[in-house]
């Protein structure tokens, strides 16, 4: 979360409460208040970018909120006094991310406090105000959840996001298709995740007799009677009574459903996998997630991405070779993101060495590489595959011929005739 986002979410939640201070998960102060210099007489200059264990934090407050949430990662409240000895109700927040490290600590300070019923009376109020400040909190964290937690960046992966993200704010249902690992469950979770009551549920190897009974029974996820969005896992599976029956309960109650299948509803329709009731309910809300060999684009992104996520997981430094780099880039991934992750973490995990070539890569991707270069007919042959790839991913990354002829040592005319060949011609 970078300093701005501090800022952003600081001055929105300072308009709700006067008294907020936010600090990193490295328990680093990232936002005083206005009211901080107020109540305990320090400008926030003086306490930006410091840690809560630096002693001049502990001398201005007592007890320092802060540092007890960043020891304990959990909620605290208690007593502490300002700059006038006055007693002041405190209230610290941990914030988490999905990964379960602490990324935020917000602490709340107000109603100065002199009985016990006052006290009383104090803390219920500011409980009430912790929860309109975390509601908010995190309705500003999901405002930017979509773009940074999706990497993909292809223009029929994001017109895909677009367009899902348009049902989900409606509150629309939506299909979501495309084959194995392709990122379907991930984007829906982002997509929908702004619904207070989002549910899960797979369909695959369950009897009919248990999904009625766990989907359309008396405690049942569509049939409770409560406005909630479920995401409906291998939806084609479901019997034609059980989906019909599923049409019938979405058509006079709050649910919103996400099916997610690996083919569309019209391949469903043709192989007689599901109902006409079932095809016109869904039909206006298909959202295709095409495969990594139709995005190559996202390929790049999502290699660099598992890369360091494995890198920090198991303490490596691990690099690849431009020659790995390009074996990785130009490698059929049939099993989609998935593969890649898995491909990623193993070579992370296995590597002798930091630098990863080619010949490093899991056979099933070097082979493929070498064969490549030796079925071409002629050494020219295999050193314009090389050169092709090396100014075609420069160039893609840099833009300009100049750009291109200092990061590859050449002259700028060099460059130019080369990617007029390599990239302009394509």
């Amino acid at each position: 979360m970078g300093e701005k986002r501090y800022e952003y979410i600081g001055r929105i939640l300072e308009t709700l409460h006067p008294s907020i201070t936010i600090a990193d998960k490295d328990g680093v102060f990232v936002y005083i208040g206005k009211s901080c210099e107020e109540f305990f007489g320090v400008s926030a200059d003086q306490l930006l970018g410091k840690k809560v264990t630096n002693p001049e934090i502990q001398d201005i407050f007592r007890p320092c909120v802060t540092e007890m949430v960043y020891e304990k990662r959990e909620k605290i409240v208690t007593v502490q006094k300002n700059l006038n000895g006055t007693e002041t109700m405190v209230t610290g927040m941990p914030f988490f991310g999905d990964d379960g490290e602490m990324e935020m600590i917000l602490v709340i300070s107000s109603w100065e406090i002199s009985s016990y019923e006052e006290l009383k009376n104090s803390y219920n109020q500011l409980q009430l105000e912790v929860e309109e400040l975390t509601y908010q909190l995190n309705r500003l964290s999901q405002e930017d959840y979509m773009s940074s937690n999706l990497l993909s960046k292809s223009k029929v992966f994001t017109d895909a996001v677009r367009i899902l993200q348009i049902f989900a704010d409606k509150e629309l249902p939506a299909f979501v298709y495309g084959p194995q690992g392709c990122g379907k469950k991930h984007l829906t979770r982002v997509a929908y995740g702004k619904s207070e009551l989002l549910y899960e549920y797979n369909c695959e190897l369950l009897d009919d007799e248990t999904i009625n009974k766990e989907l359309f029974g008396e405690q049942g996820l569509i049939s409770a009677g409560i406005k909630k969005t479920l995401i409906v896992e291998n939806i084609e599976l479901l019997s034609p009574e059980l989906q019909k029956t599923l049409i019938s309960h979405l058509k006079r109650n709050g649910v919103v459903v996400v099916g997610i299948a690996e083919m569309s509803l019209e391949q469903l329709k043709e192989k007689n996998l599901i109902t006409e009731e079932f095809y016109n309910y869904f039909e206006s809300y298909q959202v295709q997630i095409v495969s990594m060999s139709e995005r190559p684009e996202d390929v790049n992104i999502f290699i660099n991405y598992y890369l360091d996520y494995f890198n920090k997981k198991y303490d490596r430094t691990v690099k690849f070779t431009p020659k790995a780099i390009n074996a990785l880039l130009n490698y059929e991934w049939v099993g989609n993101i998935n593969e890649i992750k898995n491909t990623i973490e193993r070579v992370v995990l296995t590597a002798e060495t930091d630098r990863v070539d080619v010949y490093n890569l899991p056979s099933r991707i070097s082979a493929q590489s070498m064969e490549a270069f030796t079925n071409n007919e002629s050494l020219k042959d295999m050193l314009e595959f090389y050169e092709k790839n090396i100014i075609t991913r420069t160039y893609k990354k840099y833009k300009t011929t100049v750009k291109v002829a200092e990061k590859l040592g050449i002259s700028q005319p060099s460059a130019a005739r080369k990617i007029k060949k390599y990239v302009n011609a394509e």
